[in-house]
């Protein structure tokens, strides 16, 4: 997806402002828009299945050039736990709890 440029003179003190108070709207939007999802138990386990198949709880290790693929899916996996995290201090806590079994996190 293509963004345009916010600021098209940097030394414009009114465009670089106007241009924070936009990312900051957008940035409040996309983490009211995850707080959406994890209001609901399907978009949690959504969310999970996810972080499941980024193998973001295991270890990437390969012996082969594997390793940076494994480590690249893992990379999103923790995007999107930070994500996650920063929509509240529980949100993450909420996540694992709802999916932990027998003393492993189910993933």
């Amino acid at each position: 997806m293509s963004k345009e440029a916010l600021v098209k003179n940097a030394s414009s003190e009114k465009q670089v402002s106007s241009a924070k108070v936009t990312e900051k709207h957008h940035r409040n939007q996309e983490i009211e828009d995850m707080r959406q999802i994890l209001n609901s138990a399907a978009g949690r386990k959504v969310i999970w299945r996810i972080l499941a198949e980024c193998k973001t709880f295991e270890t990437i290790w390969h012996p082969s050039a594997a390793i940076h693929y494994n480590s690249g899916q893992q990379d999103i996996g923790h995007w999107l736990m930070a994500e996650v995290a920063e929509t509240g201090p529980e949100s993450l806590f909420i996540l694992m709890k709802e999916n932990y079994k027998k003393g492993e996190l189910n993933v």
